[in-house]
């Protein structure tokens, strides 16, 4: 088969590039040569390979009348060449397989369209958590503030507490002793152990309860004012006092026996400081 020169390529402003014009229009009562059926295939070949990449140069529409113009073509020049038939057939086979592609092409777009929606819809989510971590971020920072310095005061009040407490048991431990001292001085006297600093340095090694005589360090024996005793007991503090306080009946105290009724008043004093 002879093929002489075709026509020059011509720019497609759409597509950027050279493509090859379509072939000429042929009467109807003629048949068409190997030239014109060339210029067909290669300039619908080019069609259709840009429609398949997503670039709508032409319609759907005008796509179909130039594969049905193409089919024209090929089929009238069959008449004159066997060869072109087999072309023919090849070209319905890429036509078909065009279609397919456009079909799945079109569920993809849709699928694209679909998937572009979530993520819009995802980026406003992400957007409005974002701002409500930021918020709580700050809450959380502000209440932990307010939290230190809370617990700052309860610690400082938790300290004042302790002190308060150790103040009113001493304090109520003074005022028993105290009344004790100014009303019941003829009935009670307070006998202790030896202790630096102690206003009778050097007692007797044996004290008398009720007529009883009992070792020092002895513990009291029951009856003897417990309730006394316990009151009393309630300022015992290592780093004042080393000795337990006992409380008795002295009968010297009701004679008045003025030596004993100094060192009692010498050690409320001390037990006071």
């Amino acid at each position: 088969m002879n093929i002489t020169a075709l026509p020059a390529l011509q720019f497609h402003p759409v597509l950027n590039d050279m493509i090859p014009p379509p072939s000429p229009a042929i009467p109807h009562d003629q048949l068409p040569t190997a030239e014109h059926v060339v210029m067909e295939l290669k300039h619908l070949g080019s069609v259709i390979q840009e429609h398949q990449r997503g670039l709508d140069i032409i319609s759907t529409e005008e796509l179909a009348e130039r594969i049905r113009r193409n089919h024209r073509i090929v089929s009238r020049y069959s008449q004159t060449d066997g060869d072109v038939v087999t072309i023919a057939q090849q070209m319905q086979g890429q036509m078909q397989q065009m279609q397919q592609m456009q079909g799945q092409m079109q569920q993809m777009q849709g699928q694209m369209q679909q998937m572009q929606g979530q993520m819009q819809q995802m980026q406003q989510m992400q957007g409005q958590i974002t701002d409500q971590i930021t918020a709580l971020t700050a809450l959380v920072t502000a209440q932990n503030g307010q939290l230190n310095a809370i617990a700052g005061q309860i610690t400082g009040q938790g300290q004042q507490i302790e002190l308060l407490s150790v103040r009113l048991d001493a304090s109520a431990a003074r005022a028993h002793n105290s009344a004790n001292t100014s009303n019941a001085l003829n009935l009670l006297r307070p006998i202790v152990k030896t202790i630096p600093n102690h206003p009778d340095p050097q007692p007797h090694p044996a004290f008398h309860f009720n007529e009883n005589s009992y070792a020092i360090g002895t513990p009291p024996p029951d009856g003897l004012v417990p309730h006394t005793f316990e009151a009393v007991n309630a300022i015992d503090s290592h780093n004042q006092f080393d000795a337990i306080y006992w409380f008795y009946n002295d009968a010297k105290l009701a004679r008045g026996d003025k030596n004993l009724i100094q060192r009692r008043s010498a050690l409320a004093t001390f037990m006071k400081s």
